[in-house]
């Protein structure tokens, strides 16, 4: 408010946005400030009698600034987090972060945002943290995504085959990209792995009872897939315990020793009178012939390989 004055000169140092205007006897400064400081402003009064100045102070703040995060991590479920960063200027403090994964908090100290923690869910993460105190309306924004652990289903068949007879079993994986190096995998069978499938095939030429164990590489967490291969081997009988030579109406007996048989087929030219039974691994030929002649007989194996 003036008095004497008729009206304004020049102001000094108001901030650009900003301006004074007189009306009788006030002067009325008003306007919206574009640059921030501490500006001193002189308006000179003119007409009326002396030399005075309408003089004040005007401090314009800048708005709030929020540097970009630190990193943009992608992790495993369960893993420590390394710390994301995010600078500021202007705020006080941090309101309510939202979307942050589970186990993952943000704090405020300094002038900087900290978001640290382990993370106990999956998914990717678009977090926002808005800042408080300070000129206007900042967030701070980042992502962060969070891996599950790879996972392998059971063995397709946990096969029993003979050696030398082909094998093909598969694993359904997610997460990984790609298998280690097999154990206790049976001489002439192989494991490969393509589109989050392990296949494990080929011919053993080996017998015995196989757990093996593959691991899986790359994504999260330590994971094998296994199972099972039984190879067993070939049949065995071993040469006949004699091959009499008997006169008609006499009796006789022969034995042949196998293994992994289960029984014994029909007979092929057994003499008349003479027969073939099977027990535990044994087979007996017995009986009184009733004819003559030379006999080459043959007995089959039945089971096994």
């Amino acid at each position: 408010i003036t008095t004497g004055a008729t009206g304004i000169g020049t102001p000094i140092n108001l901030p650009a946005g900003v301006n004074a205007t007189w009306a009788p006897d006030m002067i009325s400064i008003s306007g919206t400030p574009t640059v921030a400081g501490v500006f001193n402003y002189s308006i000179p009064l003119t007409g009326g009698c002396g030399v005075i100045n309408a003089t004040g102070t005007i401090i314009v703040t800048t708005d709030n600034t929020v540097s970009a995060a630190s990193s943009t991590p992608t992790l495993c479920i369960n893993t420590v987090l390394t710390t994301i960063n995010h600078t500021t200027t202007g705020a006080t403090g941090i309101g309510t972060a939202t979307d942050l994964p589970a186990g993952v908090t943000a704090t405020w100290s300094g002038g900087t945002i900290f978001i640290d923690g382990t993370p106990t869910e999956t998914g990717t993460f678009n977090y926002t943290i808005p800042l408080t105190g300070g000129c206007g309306v900042v967030n701070a924004i980042g992502i962060i995504t969070v891996n599950p652990n790879n996972t392998v289903t059971a063995a397709s068949s946990t096969p029993t085959l003979c050696l030398n007879g082909s094998v093909s079993i598969t694993h359904d994986t997610t997460g990984a990209t790609g298998i280690g190096a097999p154990t206790n995998l049976p001489a002439g069978v192989t494991a490969t792995w393509i589109g989050n499938q392990i296949t494990i095939s080929g011919t053993p030429t080996a017998v015995g009872v196989f757990n093996y164990s593959i691991p899986l590489t790359g994504g999260c967490g330590a994971i094998n897939a296994v199972g099972t291969i039984t190879v067993n081997p070939d049949n065995t009988v071993s040469a006949p315990s004699s091959t009499p030579t008997v006169c008609v109406n006499m009796p006789l007996s022969i034995t042949h020793t196998t293994t992994g048989a289960t029984g014994i087929g029909a007979p092929i030219n057994l003499p008349a009178g003479v027969t073939a039974t099977w027990n535990a691994g044994q087979i007996t030929i017995s009986g009184t012939p009733t004819v003559v002649g030379i006999f080459n007989y043959d007995v089959p194996l039945t089971g096994g390989c």
